[in-house]
Parts: C-alpha cells; structure tokens; sequence
C-alpha cells in the first residue's frame, strides 16, 4: 500500500466564501421584546397584491427576514409611533399618562 501525503487545500470556492460570510454575520433577532409572555395566535389574510408589495420592499437573500418577522416589526414600529403620538397628545392638553 503507498502511503501520499495530504492533500493540499485549494482557495474556497466563491460558493464556499459566501457560505463563509453568511456564517460570519451571524443572525439577526426581530425587535419584539425580550420577554414575549404568553403567545397569542391570529389569522391575517391578505390580498395577494399586497402580499406582493410586501414581499417586493422585504429584504432578499438569505438572512432576509422571514414574513412572520417582517409583520412583527411592522406591528411594532406601529405600536410605538401610536404610543408616542397618544403620550404626546396627552402632554399637549395638559394631561399626565
């Protein structure tokens, strides 16, 4: 039996290096709060051509964020500028919240 020496390793593929710098960034997490409570679950049915818009502005490519996340920032966003235009209404009657 004869015995070969290592083989030596060529440079990546680019398929290799974008599998590489996938595993370098690391993954993102949604803006939700970190302690989410019970979980409730809703049906949300939409037009398609609104599914089409969003999926149009939604990132690409593979760390994109899925649906789920993208409606849960969204909801988010929402819920914090509606939070604070109702505390700045308050403050412009003289009201306390």
């Amino acid at each position: 039996m004869a015995i070969r020496s290592k083989p030596q390793q060529s440079a990546p593929a680019a398929d290799e290096r974008a599998v590489e710098a996938f595993i370098g960034k690391g993954g993102g997490v949604t803006k939700g709060p970190a302690k989410a409570g019970k979980i409730s679950r809703h049906q949300l049915r939409l037009p398609d051509d609104i599914t089409a818009r969003i999926d149009a502005v939604r990132p690409k490519g593979i760390t994109a964020p899925s649906r789920h996340d993208w409606f849960l920032d969204a909801v988010i966003e929402k819920l914090e500028r509606e939070e604070r235009k109702g505390s700045n209404d308050q403050s412009l009657h003289g009201l306390s919240g």
